[in-house]
C-alpha cells in the first residue's frame, strides 16, 4: 500500500476518533487553560487596587500590556546614554546612598499594579511614618511641591510639582499634575518615583529599587520610572524620603529643597 494511502486512512481514523470523543477531549484541553487564567486573575486581584479598575476588565488590560513589559527590571543598561542632557547627567541625592541590607525583595509578575510581595515589606509603623515624612517635605517647601491623590495609582498619596513653578521643557512630564512620587498605601508600603537616569541607576545598583515593567515602553512612563522598595525601619524611611526629595529636585530641574 502506498504511503499516501496509509496516511489518508490514519487521518480518517483520527477525525472519526475526534468526532466521537470531541467533548471530553476539549474538556481535557480547556480545563488546565482556564484554571491557569483563574489562578492568574486571583494572584492579580490579591495585589489590591492600583492603576487599572480592580476587576476582570483591569486584569485583561494589564494582561495585554504584559506583552510589552520588560523582563529584566534590575538592569541599568538603559541609563547608559551618551546623549543625555545636562540635567539627566546629575544626581540629586543629598547624601551618599547606603546599600540596602538583606536579600533583594520579590515583586509581582503583573505590571499593573506593580507591587512588592512576600514578607520583606513595610511594617505598620513605617506605613504610618512614610506619609508623615512626605507631608513634612511638602510643609517645608509649600511654594514648590504639593501632595494629593495619585492619578497614576488611583488615589494613593502622591507628591507633585506645583504647576506655577514647573518648567514646560522637562521631557519626562508632558502634562499636569507633574507627579514625581507616590506611596502605596494601604498596600505593602513600596513607592514609585521618577528619578534622573544617574539616580535611577544608583538606587537599583544599591538594592533599593527596580524599574517598572512598562518604564519607557507604555502608558507614558519614562525610562526612569522606578519602584522604591518598602522601608522596614525608620532609617529606611529617611532613605526613601531622601530618594523622594531627589525625585522632586529632578522634576524641579535642580531647585534646592529644604
Amino acid at each position: 500500500m502506498e504511503t499516501s494511502s496509509v496516511l489518508r486512512i490514519y487521518a480518517a481514523k483520527a477525525v472519526a476518533f475526534f468526532q466521537q470523543y470531541k467533548l471530553p477531549l476539549l474538556t481535557l484541553i480547556s480545563v488546565p487553560f482556564f484554571r491557569a487564567i483563574y489562578l492568574d486573575y486571583c494572584d492579580w486581584y490579591n495585589l489590591g487596587p492600583g492603576g487599572f479598575p480592580h476587576n476582570i476588565k483591569g486584569w485583561a488590560m494589564q494582561s495585554i500590556l504584559r506583552v510589552l513589559a520588560s523582563r529584566d527590571l534590575r538592569s541599568t543598561q538603559c541609563y547608559q546614554d551618551s546623549k543625555m542632557s545636562e540635567l539627566d547627567r546629575q544626581s540629586f541625592l543629598d547624601h551618599e546612598l547606603p546599600k540596602r541590607s538583606g536579600s533583594s525583595p520579590k515583586t509581582s509578575r503583573h505590571c499593573v499594579p506593580h507591587r512588592q510581595i512576600g514578607e520583606d515589606t513595610a511594617t505598620e509603623a513605617t506605613k504610618k511614618s512614610m506619609p508623615a515624612s512626605m507631608a513634612r517635605l511638602v510643609q517645608s517647601n509649600p511654594d514648590l511641591i504639593g501632595i494629593g491623590p495619585s492619578r497614576i495609582e488611583g488615589g494613593a498619596p502622591a507628591l507633585h510639582v506645583r504647576p506655577e513653578v514647573f518648567s514646560s521643557n522637562h521631557a519626562h512630564y508632558p502634562r499636569a499634575p507633574y507627579e514625581f512620587f507616590h506611596f502605596h498605601e494601604p498596600a505593602e508600603g513600596s513607592s514609585h518615583a521618577i528619578l534622573s537616569p544617574i539616580d535611577a541607576s544608583l538606587v537599583i545598583e544599591r538594592g533599593w529599587s527596580e524599574r517598572h515593567g512598562l518604564s519607557g515602553r507604555a502608558l507614558g512612563f519614562p525610562a526612569t520610572y522606578v519602584m522604591i522598595f518598602a522601608p522596614r525601619d525608620e532609617d529606611e524611611v529617611e532613605t526613601v524620603t531622601m530618594i523622594a526629595k531627589a525625585a522632586a529636585r529632578y522634576a524641579l530641574e535642580g531647585k534646592v529643597l529644604k
